[in-house]
C-alpha cells in the first residue's frame, strides 16, 4: 500500500525485519522461478527480482537509494515538529461577512475577506488573511477590520495580527481623534471595550504542541455615564499561547497580564482623549490593569465541516486624574464565540457565527455611579468562494 505525506501523521523507526514475521505479520517466502544460477548469495525462500549488470547503473540505483533514505530521515525529523503535515486551510478563500453585533460606534467593517495559504507538507507553510474577521489570539470577541499571517517552518512558528485601522502603536481606533463620534452612546451606562493596534508571537513546537509568546498593544474604550475617554498607550502586555493539535482536533489557550501607568503626553502619543473637553485635552495620569484568558477548541468533523469554540475572560481597571477629578472603572466582561463552516464541493462555503455577551462595568465620577450588565445575544455569517 502507497501513503502520500498528507497521510503521514509522524514517521517512526521500526525494528529489523526478519523473512518470518515483522510486528506479528508473516511475510510471505519469495522464490521466483527465474531459473537464474549467475546469482548464488540468496537466502533460502528469496531469490533477486533485479540484475544490474552496468557499473553505472548500480552507481545510479545506489545513489537513489541514498537519496530515498535521506529523505525519510528528514520526513521523521520533520514529523517531530509538525503535528499535521499542512497546518493550514489548504483552499484560497474569498468571500463576504455579515455582522449585527451590538458594540459602541467604531470604524465601519469592512464586508468582505480573502485568505490564501501555500507551502508544502512537513516543510515552510503560511496562510495570510485580511478583511472583515476575528482575531484568533488576543482579548477581542467582536469582528474588526484585520490583517493576519501565520508561518510555520521545521520548529518555528510565528503569527502577525494587525488592526487596519489603527495598526502603528499608539493610534486612535474608535475616535480616529474625534471623540464626538460617541455622542450617540447612551449617557446613563458604564461601558467599556477593548481592541489592539496589533501583536506579533513567535514561538516552538515539539509534537503536539506548540508555546509562543510576544507582545500586544492594546487600545480600550472607557465610559462613565457623560464622560468617555480612549485610552492609546504605547506600552505593550505581553501574551502566552499554548496549543496542542492532533488530526481532527487542535486545542488552544492564551492570555496576558499587565498594568500600564503613564503620563500622558502629546508627543509620544501616549494618551486619554478626553469627550467633553476637545480633542487637546488629556488626563494627567492614568493606570491600567489588564488581564484575559482565552481557552478554545476547533475540530475538524470531517473535510467539509469544521467547528470551533472560543471562551474570553477579560478583566481590566482604568483609573485617571484630570484636575482634581477622579474616573474609575471596572471592567469585567465573559464572551463565548461558536462558529460551524461547512464546504460545498471546492466551490463555495457557508458559515455561521453566533456571540454570547456577559459585561459586568461599574464606574465612578464625581460621586455618580454608573454599571452595565445586560447581556447580549448577537449573530453573523459568512458566504466564500473556495480556489
Amino acid at each position: 500500500q502507497v501513503f502520500g505525506r498528507e497521510e503521514i501523521g509522524r514517521v517512526k523507526s521500526g525494528e529489523s525485519w526478519n523473512t518470518k514475521s515483522t510486528n506479528g505479520h508473516i511475510l510471505p517466502e519469495l522464490n521466483l522461478p527465474l531459473g537464474i544460477s549467475e546469482c548464488t548469495k540468496t537466502r533460502k525462500g528469496l531469490m533477486p527480482v533485479r540484475f544490474l549488470a552496468d557499473k553505472i547503473q548500480i552507481l545510479e540505483m545506489i545513489t537513489e537509494w541514498e537519496k530515498g533514505f535521506r529523505d525519510l530521515n528528514d520526513l521523521a525529523e520533520r514529523s517531530d515538529f509538525y503535528p499535521r503535515p499542512f497546518l493550514f486551510d489548504r483552499h484560497d478563500r474569498f468571500g463576504f461577512i455579515f455582522f449585527n453585533f451590538e458594540t459602541p460606534k467604531q470604524q465601519e467593517l469592512l464586508p468582505i475577506r480573502y485568505s490564501f495559504s501555500n507551502g508544502d507538507d512537513f516543510r515552510f507553510q503560511g496562510e495570510t488573511s485580511f478583511g472583515g474577521g476575528y482575531d484568533h489570539i488576543g482579548p477581542r470577541a467582536l469582528p474588526l477590520n484585520v490583517v493576519a499571517t501565520h508561518l510555520k517552518f521545521h520548529f518555528l512558528h510565528a503569527s502577525f495580527e494587525g488592526n487596519l485601522n489603527a495598526m502603528a502603536v499608539g493610534s486612535s481606533y474608535y475616535t480616529q481623534g474625534d471623540i464626538s463620534k460617541y455622542a450617540e452612546v447612551k449617557p446613563t451606562v458604564a461601558l467599556s471595550d477593548i481592541a489592539f493596534n496589533h501583536l506579533a508571537l513567535i514561538g516552538f513546537d515539539w509534537r503536539q504542541f506548540g508555546f509562543s509568546f510576544g507582545p500586544m498593544f492594546p487600545i480600550f474604550y472607557i465610559q462613565a455615564g457623560p464622560e468617555s475617554r480612549e485610552a492609546t498607550p504605547q506600552e505593550s502586555v505581553p501574551i502566552l499561547r499554548v496549543t496542542w493539535t492532533n488530526d481532527v482536533i487542535k486545542i488552544k489557550i492564551s492570555g496576558s497580564s499587565g498594568a500600564i501607568k503613564a503620563k500622558s503626553d502629546l508627543n509620544k502619543k501616549s494618551t486619554v482623549l478626553i469627550g467633553d473637553a476637545g480633542n487637546d485635552a488629556f488626563a494627567d495620569n492614568y493606570r491600567i490593569n489588564f488581564k484575559y484568558i482565552r481557552p478554545g477548541v476547533e475540530w475538524d468533523l470531517s473535510q467539509d465541516i469544521k467547528l470551533s469554540f472560543d471562551l474570553i475572560w477579560t478583566q481590566w481597571d482604568y483609573s485617571e486624574s484630570l484636575n482634581g477629578k477622579d474616573l474609575d472603572l471596572k471592567a469585567r466582561q465573559l464572551n463565548a464565540l461558536f462558529s460551524i463552516r461547512r464546504d460545498f464541493s471546492d466551490y463555495v462555503s457557508l458559515g455561521l457565527n453566533f456571540l454570547m455577551t456577559k459585561p459586568n462595568d461599574k464606574a465612578t465620577y464625581e460621586g455618580q455611579s454608573f454599571d452595565r450588565t445586560v447581556q447580549s445575544f448577537n449573530l453573523g455569517g459568512t458566504f466564500e468562494f473556495l480556489f
